[in-house]
């Protein structure tokens, strides 16, 4: 289960450390201050999209959520989600459909 309070949290924490305001952070990643207000007092989910965006921003990874910690990730796992989180948005978009097509082929051809 997502702790959205928990992300926001970490986002606000990250955001305030490094002197960036609600204004600034949102137009960095095109959204409204209001929006961000609710990320950060968790009444808000962020898409992934703009997750990675927020991350982009103020220079997070996916451990300062706790995602990857205490896991038992494989290092193509590792290596896979490192590739993704290198990816700007266009690429992520585009890449996206391809490896969903990848993925369900795989799966057909595993059952």
């Amino acid at each position: 289960m997502i702790d959205r309070k928990m992300i926001g949290q970490r986002i606000k924490t990250a955001r305030s450390d490094r002197n960036i305001t609600q204004e600034v952070l949102a137009e960095k990643i095109g959204l409204s201050a209001n929006y961000l207000s609710k990320v950060e007092r968790g009444l808000n989910s962020p898409s992934a999209e703009v997750l990675l965006k927020i991350m982009d921003v103020l220079n997070l990874t996916l451990e300062d959520f706790g995602i990857l910690h205490n896991t038992n990730l494989n290092s193509d796992k590792r290596k896979i989600i490192n590739k993704i989180m290198e990816c700007n948005d266009t690429t992520i978009k585009n890449i996206t459909p391809i490896i969903d097509v990848v993925i369900n082929s795989f799966n057909k051809i595993s059952k």
